[in-house]
């Protein structure tokens, strides 16, 4: 049979894959798996260090590979005919497709099974969701007990016993920067407020926003499924972490952090790339480019874009890391770390403040007066349930006691009572009609209790804000727009439509609040493209809302209802041509998303983005791509930019 899966092994918090193109089922591709497990205690301690052992020697290799030699580098280069890419085998050949090492290998339509060996914690993994302890493996039923839950998620129904509980959340240090519990925030008053979001910024500088927040929607709805898999099995000292939570801050605060290019411009494997102009004979000026948190990096310089600690100054706000802010006490003790750093450091001064656990915020500002203001935890990635978390942990124990006797009762009534069970879960519905229990699913509803509300929309409007508000303190006040300079003001921004230069532009934005205002009111994306304020975004306003109680995790992805208030159109100009018009915004996804392009164009004109401002560390948003479309030629093929 056809029935694709992987076979991973975890170590040192890397994911190395290897594929199966056949008979991946569990009775087939997992029980051959489960068998290379010894039952003996003494020959399963030799067969750990020996798996530990051959997975360090990939380690090493791996490592090598990710230090690429120069900007122009592409796998396969040598430096004379006939050798050999150092390293051996490139990291694709470790790699899940489309996935960096540092996350889960994904089952979807194509992938049906996926079988995780976690090295590191000795537990075995189906699906990213039915989790066993390694050791047990042998002398359980491991295959029968396999069901689909409720959120569309691989469970086991041995919940009861000691082969499962507890597993995977790791009970490491979280913070790096430590605790800030001896500090009593004396003197220091705090105060919850409303974050602001799109309708407080003047309708004629919402364009910028707007586009990024498009941006930001479709890199996290791609991402969303690995943060699901694996997002609590990080640190926030560990590299993706850092590296997602500082892209998620780059494109709130835009300017120079953020970078578009022409697909064209940009060669990719799986782990790095590099930017070139194909225009140029030869072509030249050889960018090189990680992909976003896969670990490559040029020899000499750091890896990741993103700053090496776990707290730093990034565009005049402070960031701190947090692992998990719905943990208790997880919040308090971020705010009174920032209080301690503002007592030791900035007194008779005000700051802005952000902690990021990347699932959520919550934002801060410190007053001369030490008055502390900040948000309610804020959601920044729709994670509906982890599926690292133990089942006991996901599910409500009367949920659990519920299906584990329906299946039973399926079972004993079926015609082959030896089946595995483990595809029934889209029938067995019968939790949903009487929820005087509480809601089965226990991640979303400690969520409920914490009053999360709000929308990741939202809350990207409201980073946007905070940045906005740290770089305008530190600008020139707005002087009275008839006396701003010696110029009128409509003049200096009739200049600014001539200034395409993208060092340039975001050099203007620091000059005075007017300047800022104007370049933002004539939004530079490329130096090919300009937006000019839209009549759509003037009336856009977007409402807050929990989360709807119909999310599920399916193998596609994450399908979540949302309520989009987004405008339809935007103003263009192509400096290039000097030609104007009306366009929608359109991003690509991954392979399957592009089928729906070949629908309009097959030349269609699409963008990459880049985040980060240093050379040679600017890391490329994986698989995130997009286009704009004539409103005019919507559905003729014939208007694309």
């Amino acid at each position: 049979m056809g029935t694709a899966g992987y076979k991973a092994r975890r170590f040192h918090k890397r994911y190395y894959a290897e594929d199966n193109s056949h008979n991946s089922y569990p009775r087939h591709l997992g029980s051959w798996i489960a068998r290379e497990i010894p039952s003996n205690r003494d020959d399963y301690t030799q067969w750990l260090s020996a798996q530990r052992r051959e997975m360090a020697e990939r380690e090493a290799e791996l490592d090598r590979y990710l230090a690429v030699k120069h900007a122009a580098h592409r796998p396969g280069d040598g430096e004379e005919e006939g050798e050999e890419e150092e390293g051996g085998r490139s990291a694709e050949g470790f790699m899940a497709w489309g996935q960096s090492v540092w996350v889960a290998p994904l089952n979807n339509i194509e992938i049906e099974w996926v079988y995780i060996i976690d090295l590191d914690r000795e537990v075995f993994s189906v699906n990213n969701g039915a989790h066993f302890k390694l050791d047990r493996i042998p002398h359980i039923d491991w295959v029968g007990s396999l069901v689909n839950g409720k959120m569309g998620d691989m469970i086991s129904l041995l919940f009861e016993g000691e082969d499962m509980v507890g597993l995977v959340v790791e009970e490491a240090e979280l913070n790096s920067w430590g605790s800030s519990k001896s500090f009593d925030g004396q003197g220091f008053n705090r105060e919850v407020v409303k974050p602001k979001d799109i309708s407080s910024i003047p309708w004629r500088r919402r364009h910028g926003p707007i586009l990024r927040q498009f941006v930001f929607r479709a890199w996290a709805k791609s991402l969303t499924p690995s943060l699901a898999a694996t997002l609590l099995q990080w640190t926030p000292a560990d590299l993706p972490f850092r590296e997602i939570a500082f892209a998620a801050l780059c494109l709130a605060a835009g300017g120079k952090h953020m970078s578009v290019l022409p697909d064209t411009h940009l060669w990719n494997s799986e782990v790095y790339g590099n930017i070139s102009d194909p225009e140029a004979a030869p072509p030249k000026n050889h960018e090189f480019v990680g992909f976003l948190g896969g670990g490559a990096h040029l020899q000499g310089k750091p890896t990741g874009t993103a700053p090496q600690d776990t707290f730093y100054w990034f565009d005049g706000v402070f960031v701190v890391l947090v692992a998990q802010l719905l943990r208790p006490n997880a919040m308090d003790e971020g705010i009174s770390f920032v209080q301690k750093y503002y007592h030791d450091s900035h007194t008779n001064d005000s700051i802005d403040a952000v902690l990021i656990s990347i699932e959520h915020v919550v934002l801060i500002h410190i007053s001369a007066s030490r008055k502390t203001q900040h948000t309610p935890i804020l959601p920044l990635f729709t994670i509906p349930t982890h599926l690292s978390m133990s089942v006991k942990d996901r599910y409500a124990h009367w949920y659990l006691s519920s299906l584990s006797r329906t299946i039973q009762q399926y079972q004993q009534e079926a015609a082959e009572p030896e089946r595995p069970i483990y595809a029934v879960g889209s029938f067995v519905d019968f939790e949903t009609r009487d929820l005087s229990l509480g809601d089965p699913v226990l991640y979303r509803a400690r969520t409920r209790s914490l009053a999360v509300d709000g929308d990741p929309a939202s809350t990207f409007y409201a980073l946007v804000h905070l940045f906005e508000s740290a770089a305008r303190r530190h600008l020139r006040p707005t002087r009275p727009r008839a006396r701003e300079g010696r110029l009128p003001n409509e003049m200096y921004a009739q200049i600014l439509t001539h200034v395409t230069d993208s060092d340039t532009r975001n050099a203007c934005l620091d000059v005075s609040r007017t300047f800022r205002e104007l370049c933002q009111e004539q939004y530079l994306l490329h130096e090919k493209l300009l937006f000019t304020p839209s009549e759509a975004c003037k009336v856009m306003k977007h409402k807050s809302t929990r989360l709807p109680d119909f999310v599920e995790i399916v193998p596609t992805g994450v399908k979540l209802w949302m309520e989009d208030l987004a405008p339809e159109w935007f103003n263009m100009v192509e400096l290039d041509r000097g030609s104007a018009a009306r366009v929608s915004f359109v991003s690509v996804g991954k392979r399957e998303k592009r089928k729906r392009w070949r629908r309009w164009d097959t030349a269609v004109a699409l963008w990459a983005v880049f985040v980060g401002s240093e050379r040679d560390r600017r890391s490329l948003l994986p698989y995130v791509k997009f286009g704009f479309l004539g409103i005019e030629g919507l559905g003729e093929g014939n208007c694309y930019y």
